[in-house]
């Protein structure tokens, strides 16, 4: 006794025929490729009439010849349905799945699992820890270049201000030679300072050692015995850091600002306009 149904897919619903000793089995539908349980067959069937029997022979309808497309299908487990519309095939498993999705074989996914996972989530992890890496490499070495020019500018600042300080100690050293030369000069002369240094030093030497190599003036008409705190030669460029050189009667030399230099100069001037008359 043949067992007919209809295919439980709501987009094929056509019959199938299967056996009568194979109920509880499964079958592939012919049309659609669905796997489907084959049910159990009614108790009487107008098709069981056939094979009844009770039944008189003229009463038996003709045996219905099944028509190609319900013939019974075994059920093969071993592969999926094939699934509708637009598919790819595994070149791994030649399995077909639809092309939304991934080898129901190869790949099974797992419920609630994010589909970058496994190899996928190591792969990027890998990928970020390589990243944070460099980017912990590059941040060191911007602070050692870092460092390394503000150490450089330390320096060069530092080396620049022994320079310069150097400079300033050549010209002082300078005006103390020729305060010594002042000096033996006004011994040899009853106290009396030369009335020029033209005798003692050429002009090239009475200047400064930096900036703009100012000439220095010399205040004439002084003695030993006018008070030591007198200029005797001086500049006032201020190329010593805003200072100027100046050379007392003591044989002092100290670094004034220009309006300072401009004060003792005027002071000294008024003493030896004072000692003439």
């Amino acid at each position: 006794m043949a067992i007919r149904f209809n295919c439980d897919n709501a987009k094929c619903g056509k019959i199938i025929t299967a056996p009568g000793n194979s109920a509880g089995k499964k079958a592939r539908c012919p049309h659609c490729g669905r796997i489907q349980p084959i049910p159990k067959p009614p108790e009487k069937d107008i098709y069981d009439l056939a094979e009844d029997s009770e039944a008189p022979l003229d009463e038996r309808p003709a045996a219905k010849a099944p028509a190609p497309s319900e013939v019974a299908v075994p059920a093969n487990t071993d592969k999926p349905a094939q699934p509708s519309g637009r598919t790819n095939t595994c070149v791994v498993c030649s399995t077909i799945y639809p092309v939304s999705q991934r080898c129901p074989r190869c790949h099974p996914q797992v419920k609630g699992e994010s589909r970058w996972s496994g190899i996928d989530k190591q792969r990027y992890m890998l990928i970020g820890v390589i990243v944070l890496v460099f980017a912990l490499l590059g941040a060191g070495a911007v602070w050692v270049i870092k460092n390394m020019a503000q150490v450089g500018s330390e320096h060069v600042e530092a080396d620049l201000g022994a320079l310069k300080k150097a400079e300033d100690s050549k010209c002082m050293m300078d005006m103390d030679a020729v305060s010594r030369s002042i000096q033996v000069e006004a011994m040899a002369n009853n106290g009396k300072l030369p009335q020029s240094l033209s005798s003692l030093y050429s002009s090239s030497q009475l200047r400064c050692s930096i900036g703009s190599h100012e000439a220095w003036t010399y205040i004439a008409g002084q003695n030993t015995n006018m008070p030591p705190t007198n200029v005797v030669l001086y500049e006032t460029a201020g190329a010593h850091n805003g200072r100027c050189c100046v050379l007392r009667l003591g044989g002092s030399v100290d670094m004034l600002t220009p309006e300072e230099v401009k004060a003792e100069v005027s002071k000294t001037q008024r003493i030896v306009a004072a000692r003439k008359k």
